[in-house]
């Protein structure tokens, strides 16, 4: 069952009442998500494995350290966290099943309860969650016949030694781009400090592809 957040998130005050269901369903959501996703860099974060986790109240990053997770975009009351394999996320599911197993103190409060509680649904980061408030305003006030000049920063797979592997993800970009109608107008590629950088020129008619 869910009540609606205490203002300060503090004390024995909870969210949800049955944090067992609760941990329950946060474990199916974590391996729904890896189902969908299998990738596997060890040792490499990879911008296919990412979880966006909804929060009724902020996380704070000394919790989020605690499960050796780093919160590297986030919105109100999201979270959106990387990782490269399964292995990174021990830390995380290994608190939420001392979260289920934990018994409530006299006060109230629970092991786990300032992360897991604070946890609405977690799920992968798709391609929706990528368009911007400014981007989704910005093609709004578009023609829908007119043309959107974007420039759009990609995820660099590491640095110099994978320079291969920077190519062929900026080449999937630059067929999606071609494929939606768009124009790929100049790219910039640094492997040094990991960046790949397209100004792109897309047809507002079609912003889905």
């Amino acid at each position: 069952m869910r009540k609606k957040p205490p203002p300060g998130g503090g004390g024995g005050s909870r969210t949800y009442e049955d944090h067992k269901a609760h941990a329950e369903v946060i474990s199916k959501q974590v391996d729904a998500a890896l189902a969908e996703r299998s990738v596997e860099r060890p040792g490499k974060v990879d911008p296919r494995a990412i979880l966006l986790i909804k929060l009724n109240r902020p996380v704070s990053d000394s919790v989020w350290a605690a499960v050796d997770l780093v919160e590297f975009d986030g919105r109100a009351l999201e979270a959106t966290v990387a990782f490269s394999t399964r292995v990174d996320l021990s830390a995380f599911l290994e608190r939420l099943a001392k979260y289920r197993a934990a018994v409530p103190s006299k006060k109230g409060s629970l092991v786990g309860a300032d992360l897991f509680d604070r946890i609405d649904t977690v799920r992968f980061y798709g391609p929706g969650d990528r368009i911007s408030p400014r981007l989704a305003t910005a093609i709004a006030a578009t023609p829908a016949s007119g043309v959107l000049d974007v420039d759009v920063e990609l995820w660099h797979p590491g640095g110099a030694d994978d320079a291969d592997e920077a190519r062929a993800w900026s080449e999937i970009v630059r067929d999606a781009v071609t494929a939606g109608d768009g124009t790929v107008v100049d790219w910039y590629t640094n492997h040094e400090v990991g960046v790949l950088l397209g100004p792109l020129l897309g047809s507002v008619s079609q912003p889905a592809k």
